[in-house]
């Protein structure tokens, strides 16, 4: 009995073919999303004595601006790149 069991399991051969599986489109999903560019802060301008002015608080923004958001957004701009290049490499 034991025999018969085992000629059947390895004797037995599917006539059907595994359907091929694109790669390059699961790769394509795998690309990862481009990071935004952080927005602008929102200032309050004056106009006094022929002059456009700004608070000390809005400076504040514009350097939190420049100082913070702007290099962390290049350095998940720098990832992105990174996992890109794994995403082309791939294809």
């Amino acid at each position: 009995m034991l025999t018969v069991i085992l000629a059947a399991l390895t004797g037995c051969k599917s006539t059907e073919t595994e359907a091929q599986v694109d790669t390059s489109d699961i790769i394509k999903k795998m690309a990862p999303e481009l990071p935004e560019l952080p927005p602008w802060p929102h200032l309050e301008w004056a106009y006094q004595d022929g002059r456009y002015s700004i608070s000390e608080a809005d400076a504040d923004k514009i350097l939190d601006y420049w100082e913070n958001q702007v290099p962390a957004y290049l350095h998940e701009l720098e990832v992105y790149r990174e996992k890109l290049d794994v995403v082309l490499e791939k294809l």
